[in-house]
């Protein structure tokens, strides 16, 4: 009888083994929740089209500020479009659904039947048609976040740049003109900020934001400012913009949100559906 127990025992003290190894070989091949990324990205030395001043700084300043509030950030700077692919692919693969992404893209871009294409370092359309081809689709990127199931997505589309050098394209230039952005049918969750209205343009720089475009230089102003939604973020930086470029250029937005965001928040309020991440 005891020789019985004692294997009864044993036996079931190497099931208990088995299932934890069990356990962590399935814990080990699941994939990692990564909280809160930011994947922001700036063009400027195009291989085919006009380079841009201000890109690059105003990629780098979001992105050490979105460091400095404790999001992993993926900075890509003059890249191509299939590392950008590849790059939010990686992303969204290892994001919880519970995380916050944030995508800021300051480049060239155009709208081609309702969708807005951001131009690479090595975009070369020739026309309309090409755009799907040669550029990276924000309309798809949404699809992705979406499958992804993510819950807050935030965009800032500092697109459109015309440089103050050339405000319009030499007689006989057979580069591409971008046309400028429309708006999206922004997934659930998720708040889009346009550097500018519908089919304008967006500039790169003015007398007065230095190194940094009139749009990003306003959104680097009001970010940091502690308790205010993004809602009031955005409006403020709406003001800020018309100001800065003299009413010649008007942010617009898409909210889709379910509650009230704050970047800058360091506090949750009872009974409150606030995302607080600071």
């Amino acid at each position: 009888m005891k020789i019985i127990l004692t294997f009864f025992i044993l036996s079931v003290i190497i099931l208990k083994i088995a299932n934890n190894i069990v356990a962590q070989n399935k814990k080990a091949r699941q994939k990692p929740n990564v909280e809160n990324i930011a994947v922001l990205i700036g063009v400027a030395n195009y291989l085919y089209d006009s380079s841009l001043d201000n890109t690059i700084n105003d990629a780098r300043s979001m992105a050490e500020y979105f460091h400095s509030i404790g999001y992993n950030t993926v900075l890509l700077l003059d890249p191509t479009k299939k590392q950008v692919e590849k790059s939010t692919d990686s992303v969204l693969q290892v994001m919880s659904p519970e995380a916050t992404f944030v995508f800021f893209a300051a480049a060239h871009g155009s709208e081609y039947k309702a969708k807005n294409y951001i131009a690479l370092v090595d975009s070369k359309p020739m026309s309309n048609k090409d755009l799907p081809r040669e550029t990276f689709c924000i309309q798809k990127l949404f699809k992705k976040i979406s499958t992804a199931k993510i819950r807050t997505t935030i965009s800032f589309l500092d697109i459109c740049r015309t440089p103050l050098r050339e405000k319009f394209r030499e007689p006989g230039s057979n580069r591409f003109i971008y046309t400028g952005f429309t708006r999206v049918n922004s997934p659930a969750g998720s708040f889009t900020g346009f550097s500018t209205s519908s089919g304008k343009s967006a500039k790169d720089a003015t007398i007065n934001t230095g190194n940094h475009s009139p749009f990003t230089f306003a959104m680097l102003e009001y970010i940091r400012v502690p308790y205010l939604s993004i809602e009031e973020f955005y409006d403020s930086v709406i003001i800020r913009t018309k100001y800065l470029t003299q009413n010649v250029q008007t942010p617009i937005k898409e909210s889709n949100l379910e509650g009230s965001f704050y970047f800058n928040l360091r506090y949750k309020t009872k009974n409150d559906s606030t995302i607080a991440l600071r």
